[in-house]
């Protein structure tokens, strides 16, 4: 009678492990979902800004000075808390955090667009900011669940990552043309980002109202001892630094001169626009030099991964990037040739841009501590030459800002040689 107790005992117990495992199958699946989601808001939120600069900027900012607090407000909030954010990214990443910070997007945006004004508006652009540092710090701490594997998982979680960002990036442009002239800015602004955000938060309650115990990461792979004074490790962490500071100037810098020439061509040639400002197609060529280029780059980085090697796509990716502001520079006034370069610019920068990351997150290849150090060498690397990049742009004649932005592409270049050198 004991033995049948304990069979039965034995069953029960199976029972529920396996329904308990098959529960958090689905909440992760969930989570995965959800965080997909939100990386697609994060990106028409970093990317609708050239969307609704002039009708936000002409209706809200009468100074240079409260445009300048209005535009750069986000990307330093951005950096600020992304080097609070990210040594301490697995601890802040649940649920509940990552919805707090929706909710408060939520709250600032409603606000900004039912009372538009100065201040509700920098409100609303300093809170994304935060929330956006939240959300890139996701990639960094994503389980990784199969130990065999753990490397081309990552490396699948950042591409996946990169696609939904640039995927939010596509819809900003694709908005601006269907909806600018329909509902006007004020709408827009909520229509860009925030579907996707509230589509992510009801995900994330659906995960939350699953049944059973909470699992933790399953595996999480820290080697000590022998790689923590290997000179290769630290030289890594300068190399990807380095890349990233020259490649993110011309990547961002890029960015901010796509509205810019597009503008300085609408003055110069179209009457329908005598101010100069987007409108009808403009907004689907942004959409698909951010977006569907972007988007071209990331699926040619998993395509080749494994195929060629890091240092050679890093080179050959720069090369073209060098001699697309050779010839860009040299045809600045040709309007029909410059936008075909801006799209194989983002399609380049933006590839290696990711290549990079996945290089300063190899859980392998760092130990703990210094994979900290080399995450966040490689964001505050990043934001800083945003900002920088957007300063520069806003600063000189756009065709100076392509010799400015030449000159970087020919660093970059000299910069990614330094990961064919081996030490």
């Amino acid at each position: 009678m004991s033995s049948e107790d304990s069979g039965d005992r034995s069953k029960s117990e199976k029972s529920h492990l396996t329904r308990n495992v098959s529960r958090c199958k689905s909440r992760r699946r969930l989570d995965l979902a959800a965080g997909a989601l939100l990386r697609v808001g994060d990106g028409a939120e970093m990317y609708g800004i050239a969307v609704l600069m002039n009708p936000v900027f002409s209706n809200l900012a009468s100074t240079s000075l409260e445009i300048w607090v209005l535009y750069f407000g986000m990307y330093f909030t951005l950096a600020a808390f992304i080097m609070i954010f990210l040594p301490v990214a697995p601890l802040i990443n649940n649920r509940i955090i990552i919805m707090l910070s929706i909710y408060t997007l939520l709250i600032t945006a409603a606000v900004s667009v039912a009372m538009p004004t100065y201040a509700t508006l920098l409100t609303y652009r300093i809170a994304a900011g935060i929330a956006l540092a939240l959300h890139a710090t996701l990639p960094h701490s994503l389980p990784v669940t199969n130990a065999l594997d753990c490397d081309e998982t990552h490396r699948r979680l950042i591409v996946v990552d990169r696609v939904m960002f640039y995927l939010g990036a596509a819809w900003c442009g694709l908005a601006g043309y269907i909806c600018m002239d329909l509902i006007g800015w004020r709408w827009l602004m909520l229509l860009l980002s925030l579907p996707f955000f509230l589509l992510s938060l009801f995900l994330y309650h659906i995960s939350m109202l699953i049944p059973g115990n909470e699992t933790r990461n399953p595996v999480i792979i820290d080697i000590e001892g022998g790689l923590t004074y290997r000179h290769d490790v630290i030289w890594r962490i300068v190399k990807v630094g380095f890349y990233v500071s020259c490649n993110g100037l011309v990547y961002f810098g890029a960015v901010m001169l796509v509205p810019r020439v597009i503008k300085e061509f609408n003055l110069n040639n179209d009457t329908e626009s005598p101010e100069g400002s987007l409108h009808g197609l403009d907004y689907l060529i942004l959409s698909a030099v951010f977006g569907g280029a972007n988007l071209i780059g990331q699926f040619l980085t998993y395509i080749l991964n494994g195929k060629v090697t890091v240092g050679l796509k890093l080179g050959i990716t720069s090369l073209a990037c060098m001699i697309s502001y050779v010839v860009m520079v040299y045809y600045s006034e040709r309007f029909s040739l410059l936008m075909p370069y801006f799209g194989i610019l983002q399609l380049v920068l933006g590839a290696s841009l990711t290549e990079a990351l996945i290089m300063s997150s190899d859980k392998v290849f760092f130990n703990r501590t210094l994979l900290k150090v080399s995450q966040i060498t490689f964001e505050v690397c990043s934001v800083v030459a945003l900002i920088v990049s957007n300063v520069v742009s806003n600063s000189f004649q756009y065709l100076t800002v392509l010799k400015i932005q030449l000159a970087m592409s020919i660093l970059t270049f000299l910069s990614s040689i330094t990961f064919l050198v081996k030490r």
